[in-house]
């Protein structure tokens, strides 16, 4: 009998010292696979400007693992906005 994990879910961490886990980080987010779609769920960080200023980090953590879009929601007035774009 054959087996195989498909990981579906993580935890991403980032920051200006961060190079392993335990290190200090600026932003944290609950991470989720869809396809070839990687969802980020929860962000939290001091300011927005930290996970703007990351985005091609991000990415290019992304694409040797094939993924081609990452997604977000926002709340926004009760609202749940969806946002996707390409790696």
């Amino acid at each position: 009998m054959g087996a195989d994990i498909e990981w579906l879910s993580g935890v991403m961490r980032l920051g200006k010292d961060f190079h392993e886990y335990g290190d200090p980080y600026e932003m944290l987010c609950g991470v989720a696979r869809i396809g070839d779609t990687r969802a980020f769920i929860g962000a939290s960080s001091e300011t927005i400007a930290s996970i703007v200023g990351e985005r091609e980090t991000i990415r290019a953590l992304l694409r040797p693992l094939g993924i081609k879009r990452v997604r977000w929601s926002r709340l926004r007035d009760g609202k749940e906005i969806w946002r996707e774009y390409p790696v």
